[in-house]
């Protein structure tokens, strides 16, 4: 007899659309990816994810904050997400020394707006986006933070956080050229951070 078995049930819960204020409490260096379009194969380049927790008087079903993530390559080019989503963060544009000197581990513990949207995925599902990031509203006080903050390095990782890990963002981290190259022993390319002064916010 033939049968169907359950899916196994999900503990995300999706945040509410619209505005939240939010906290940057974790930063991931994906390390370098590959980039497919469409399943061709089109480079690679190095990847950052943040994830933010929602700061709101809406939480989950068990208390905790929302959270929510986004992937960007690690560029500062014009044209780059990452860049037009700090411009935006930071209320106004990059000088040429900022864009030079950009570190982004400034994002961690830094607060925004996040505005939330949802979308359909390929599969029939709803998931929720970070459709823009505006700073802070002058004069709005800013909740206290819930989770601890985080800062992965996949050039010098720390496995007592990796293990906390989802298993889809494991296997992201572990298919990077730099968790590859541990396994080998054969040295890649790395990035350096350089100092900024100024937090992203202002």
């Amino acid at each position: 007899m033939g049968f169907i078995a359950p899916q196994p049930e999900s503990s995300y819960e999706n945040p509410p659309t619209g505005m939240h204020i939010a906290r940057c409490y974790r930063l991931v260096d994906l390390g370098t990816q590959k980039k497919t379009y469409e399943g061709v194969e089109k480079g690679e380049a190095r990847k950052v994810r943040a994830s933010f927790e929602l700061l709101g008087e809406e939480r989950m079903h068990n208390g905790e904050p929302y959270s929510l993530s986004k992937t960007w390559v690690l560029s500062m080019h014009e044209k780059s997400a990452l860049r037009k989503d700090l411009s935006s963060w930071r209320g106004k544009p990059f000088t040429p020394a900022e864009e030079a000197s950009f570190d982004v581990s400034k994002l961690l513990g830094a607060y925004c707006m996040l505005n939330i949207t949802e979308e359909h995925g390929k599969d029939g599902k709803v998931y929720a986006k970070i459709s823009a990031i505006t700073p802070l509203i002058k004069g709005l006080p800013k909740p206290q933070g819930v989770n601890d903050l985080e800062l992965f390095d996949v050039d010098s990782p720390d496995m007592r956080m990796f293990e906390t890990f989802s298993d889809s963002l494991k296997k992201t981290i572990q298919d990077s050229k730099e968790w590859q190259s541990r396994q080998t022993g054969k040295q890649v390319p790395t990035f350096d951070h350089a100092d900024l002064d100024e937090d992203i916010p202002l």
